[in-house]
């Protein structure tokens, strides 16, 4: 189970208020301060995309009310230099919460649509200009179910950016033609029954189930292969973020928070029973302002949670056995490890050793731990010759997954790297580094999420972008062709970024959960050769 990018914004609204306040105004300010900065007209999308998706985070957790964000959208937008930096704003705010915007005021709206319609009627007459921006103000428009103005002359491109483009060619990181089998990736189904979006996903291979939970207050439980929904648990949780379950017994782990009627939102963590999903208690990690990720074993009924501590502690894995207990509520941890620096986005456990498990951080490092030792047991990434501090990536890690020797992990950087694990550094040695085996970057927008564990075909990986979908073979690393996923949209069910990918395991078959209700099924196969 594992945290991301979505969730780890949503988390900052589940804090203390204290700690609230003092982080919105200094990442909002932050935000704020970077999508304002002048940029050519045709900058580089990546540049922006991540400050502006956490601004339209920010407006759905009314931590900026919608009507100062639009007015401030408009600003952006009267000036070439931050036009496509405002334009991402509100093709997020439209994605993510375009509800808030029935109650802005409607001097702000009438501004913000007047403008649109400059920038249409400019698109009409200015192919240059088309091609920077046409696609935004055209998918934003059929967002809110404008009629745009008419055209001044027919010289649109009938091609969208190539960002942009649902039918951009595959990309390829490496120059080195492509001989090993290719893949295909299309969405087959979409399985009804939640109503909010969906953050973790469970697929129990025992029982063919699947779990799915989020910001609704329940959990949902679906048939893998039929999609049938058998029903919807209660979890009296305002958020879960992640999802494990523990090899010997199959009990379900939820890390959220929960609503608590006398103190608002509290962190916690809940058990549910193996096919009747009875809950099996709630424990509450004391001094603990989030829970953000958990990961299971295979051979047992351990699991580690981790946990941001209310101290100056950081952040701590806490490792729990649920074996011959009958409820989480009194679980004391029976191990703890310190060293990760910020919030734990994201673990895997290692397919090299049952008692290895791995960890990303906000702090860029990636992490090795094992149970039966008392500190971390190395570190992924370059070390930096003036600090001797090891990094993975230049920002916040976002997944983790594992095949054979490898490990490969996704982050906001852009990037997607692929590590062997047989050759990790000793943590805290003064010489220690790991290198990558590779690093590929698709369309230069954050990674938001990774799936390449369970997968009939092996080796096979999907990735999840800011802006699309996509699959590849990543079996030999000297040989990796991406291909975009064909992602199936309509009015009813846009195109919006998937923050949650998981294989059911030993089939073609990968869920993935975004903003719509229910999930999306996408199924892998072989291309002809």
């Amino acid at each position: 189970g594992v945290g991301g990018l979505a969730s780890v914004i949503f988390l900052i609204n589940m804090l203390p208020e204290v700690y609230r306040q003092e982080l919105r105004k200094e990442l909002i300010g932050d935000v704020l301060r970077h999508l304002a900065v002048r940029r050519s007209p045709d900058v580089d999308r990546a540049e922006v995309a991540a400050q502006a998706e956490a601004f339209a985070a920010f407006v759905s957790m009314d931590a900026v009310r919608i009507d100062g964000a639009v007015q401030s959208i408009v600003r952006l937008m009267k000036r070439p230099e931050t036009r496509s930096a405002s334009l991402t704003m509100l093709g997020n705010v439209v994605q993510l919460c375009r509800e808030k915007l029935a109650v802005c005021g409607q001097k702000f709206l009438t501004e913000m649509y007047d403008e649109l319609d400059v920038l249409q009627r400019s698109i009409d007459s200015n192919p240059a200009l088309a091609a920077q921006i046409g696609y935004d103000v055209r998918w934003i428009n059929e967002q809110l179910n404008r009629v745009p103005p008419p055209a001044v002359a027919a010289t649109v491109p009938s091609t969208a950016p190539a960002a942009a483009a649902s039918a951009a060619p595959p990309v390829v990181p490496s120059a080195v033609p492509s001989n090993q089998a290719a893949y295909m990736l299309h969405t087959a189904v979409i399985y009804p029954g939640s109503e909010q979006s969906i953050f973790a996903l469970d697929y129990d291979a025992v029982t063919g189930v699947v779990v799915g939970g989020g910001k609704d207050p329940y959990l949902t439980t679906w048939d893998g292969k039929s999609g049938n929904q058998l029903g919807k648990t209660i979890s009296n949780t305002a958020f879960i973020c992640s999802l494990g379950r523990t090899g010997r017994s199959g009990i379900l782990l939820a890390a959220g928070m929960q609503v608590d009627n006398a103190f608002g939102q509290s962190p916690c963590l809940l058990g549910y029973k193996r096919g009747t999903m009875d809950q099996l208690g709630v424990l509450e990690p004391p001094e603990c302002n989030s829970v953000n990720a958990v990961v299971t074993f295979a051979d047992n009924d351990q699991f580690v949670a981790s946990q941001s501590q209310a101290s100056d502690q950081g952040e701590i894995l806490a490792m729990y056995d649920l074996a011959g207990v009958s409820s989480v509520h009194h679980l004391a941890p029976v191990s703890a490890w310190l060293g990760h620096t910020n919030l734990v986005s994201c673990m895997c456990v290692s397919p090299l050793s049952p008692d290895v498990f791995i960890s990303g951080s906000q702090d860029r490092t990636i992490r090795l731990w094992d149970r039966r030792m008392a500190t971390c047991a190395g570190l992924l990434g370059t070390q930096d010759p003036s600090t001797f501090e090891v990094w993975a990536h230049d920002d916040l890690i976002t997944s983790l997954d594992a095949f054979g020797n490898t490990l490969v992990s996704a982050s906001t950087d852009t990037q997607v790297a692929m590590w062997d694990l047989r050759r990790a550094g000793v943590a805290g040695a003064g010489a220690a580094t790991t290198p990558c085996l590779a690093r590929l970057a698709l369309d230069n927008s954050p990674i938001m999420r990774i799936a390449v564990s369970g997968c009939v075909y092996p080796g096979v990986l999907a990735v999840s972008t800011y802006n699309n979908m996509y699959v590849a073979n990543v079996s030999d690393i000297t040989r990796v062709q991406f291909y975009m996923g064909q992602v199936h949209a309509n009015e009813e069910r846009p195109r919006i970024v998937y923050h949650e990918l998981k294989w059911v395991t030993g089939t073609n078959m990968l869920l993935c959960a975004n903003e719509n209700p229910g999930l999306d099924v996408m199924h892998v196969n072989p291309l002809p050769q």
